[in-house]
C-alpha cells in the first residue's frame, strides 16, 4: 500500500482526525467533549490510527526545516535568554551532577520548545511562557505552518475528493455517517458518500449495503446504483447488486424506486414514474424490467448480517457469485448446462466451504479445486 494518510484511510476520517486533535490544541475541552472524543477514537482502529498520524505530523516540525534555518543551539539560547522559561538549579550541587543536570536541562528546552507543549512536572524547564514570546520562536512558525497544510489539505479533499467506503474478501463493515445515519456493508461492496447542505447521495458500486436512514426531510438520502435510483427520509433498506439485477428490500418505512434513472438529470430528481415500496416489500431491478415478488423474503436477503447465506432456487452462477464473496478461491461455473441446476438452502459464511461439500454433493457435477480456484463442470462420465 502507498505512503500517504489519505491512502490509509477515508478523506472523512482524516478530516475528524484533524478537526480533533486542533480542538485539543487549541483550547482545553470539556466533559462532554472528551466523552465525544472518546467514543470517536473507540468507534474504529481506522480512527485511533489517522489521529496518531496527525499527532506525528505535529510533532516532527524539524522534517519542514529542510534548509535547517531554525539551529537547535540558537533556539536553546533564545529560550535562556528569557528568565521565566528555567529554573536556577542549586549550587550545592557536584559537578558532576551540574554537568548532568545541565544536559538534560538543554534537552528538555529543546523538547519544550519544538512540541509547544507543557513539560512534566519534574521538568528543569518551567512552562511560563509568554505568548508574547511563543509567536516570535521559530518552531510555533514551523507548527503554524504543519496546521496550515493539513487546513487546506482538508479543504483541498473536500472540494475534489468524495468518502468512499469498501470491504474486503469475507469484511462486513459499519460506517456511521454525520447526520447520524449508518451503513453496514457487505463483503467486496464499494460505494461513494457525497453529502451537502442540501441533499445526501450514495452511490453504490460494487456489493450490498444495509441502509439506516436518519430522518431529515429538508435533505433527502438517496443512493443511485447503475440506472437505480432509491429516495428514502428515515427508514432502513437494503440493496444487492447482483450481476444480472438489482435487489431492494424495504425493513422499516418507505422508500421510492426510480427504475428509469437517467444520470443526465440533477441530484435530487426522479426520472419517470417511481415505485413505493414499504416495509416488507422488494422489488427486482434488471436492465429494461422491474418486479415485485408476491412473496419476498426480508429476512433472506438481510441474512447476511448475520453470517448466513440463503439460496432458494438459485442458478449456480448466483452461488458463486455470493461464494466469492467471503472467499479468496474464487468459484468458476463451467457451462450454461451446468447453471440448470438449482441450489435451496441456508449456509454460514463463516464456513463458506459447506457451499462446496453441496455442490459436491449434487449428481451430474464434478468438482476440480486448486491453490486458486474450484471449479464446477457437467461430469460427462
Amino acid at each position: 500500500m502507498e505512503s500517504g494518510p489519505h491512502n490509509k484511510w477515508n478523506t472523512q476520517v482524516y478530516e475528524e482526525a484533524c478537526e480533533w486533535f486542533l480542538e485539543f490544541r487549541v483550547e482545553e475541552p470539556d466533559a462532554a467533549a472528551r466523552s465525544r472524543f472518546d467514543a470517536w477514537m473507540r468507534r474504529s482502529p481506522e480512527h485511533v490510527a489517522a489521529y496518531l498520524e496527525v499527532a506525528a505530523v505535529w510533532g516532527e516540525p524539524a522534517s519542514h526545516d529542510q534548509r535547517k534555518k531554525w539551529d537547535a543551539q540558537v533556539l536553546i539560547e533564545e529560550a535562556a535568554a528569557e528568565p521565566e522559561n528555567v529554573v536556577p538549579l542549586p549550587q550545592t550541587q557536584s559537578s558532576e551532577s551540574q554537568s548532568g543536570i545541565a544536559a538534560i536541562s538543554t534537552r528538555l528546552e529543546l523538547t519544550a520548545l519544538r512540541s509547544q507543549t507543557e513539560p512534566p512536572a519534574n521538568a528543569v524547564v518551567l512552562p511560563k511562557v509568554r505568548r508574547s514570546n511563543v509567536l516570535r520562536w521559530p518552531p510555533a512558525i514551523a507548527a503554524s505552518v504543519t496546521i496550515t497544510l493539513i487546513l487546506a489539505g482538508i479543504y483541498i479533499w473536500r472540494t475534489m475528493h468524495t468518502p468512499a467506503y469498501s470491504t474486503s474478501i469475507g469484511e462486513q463493515r459499519l460506517i456511521e455517517l454525520a447526520d447520524g445515519s449508518t451503513l453496514e456493508l457487505n463483503a467486496r461492496t464499494k460505494l461513494v458518500v457525497r453529502y451537502s447542505d442540501r441533499e445526501r447521495n450514495v452511490e453504490l458500486l460494487a456489493g450490498q449495503a444495509l441502509f439506516h436512514v436518519a430522518r431529515d426531510p429538508a435533505r433527502p438520502f438517496t443512493v443511485v446504483s447503475e440506472g437505480m435510483r432509491v429516495r428514502a427520509v428515515g427508514t432502513q433498506f437494503d440493496i444487492n447488486k447482483k450481476r444480472g439485477n438489482t435487489v431492494v428490500t424495504v425493513v422499516e418505512g418507505r422508500i421510492a424506486v426510480d427504475a428509469s434513472f437517467d444520470s443526465s438529470q440533477p441530484r435530487g430528481v426522479m426520472g419517470g414514474e417511481s415505485s413505493l415500496l414499504a416495509a416488507g416489500e422488494q422489488l427486482v431491478v434488471a436492465s429494461h424490467s422491474q418486479q415485485k415478488p408476491a412473496h419476498p423474503d426480508v429476512a433472506g436477503a438481510t441474512a447476511w448480517l448475520r453470517r448466513k447465506i440463503v439460496f432458494d432456487a438459485a442458478p449456480l452462477s448466483e452461488v458463486a457469485d455470493e461464494f466469492n464473496r467471503y472467499s479468496a478461491r474464487q468459484l468458476i461455473i463451467e457451462g450454461s448446462a451446468v447453471n440448470a441446476v438449482r441450489v435451496s438452502g441456508v449456509f454460514s459464511s463463516t464456513d463458506i466451504g459447506s457451499v462446496i461439500r453441496f455442490i459436491r454433493e449434487r449428481p451430474g457435477l464434478q468438482v476440480t479445486e486448486t491453490a486458486g480456484e474450484i471449479r464446477v463442470r457437467k461430469n460427462n462420465s
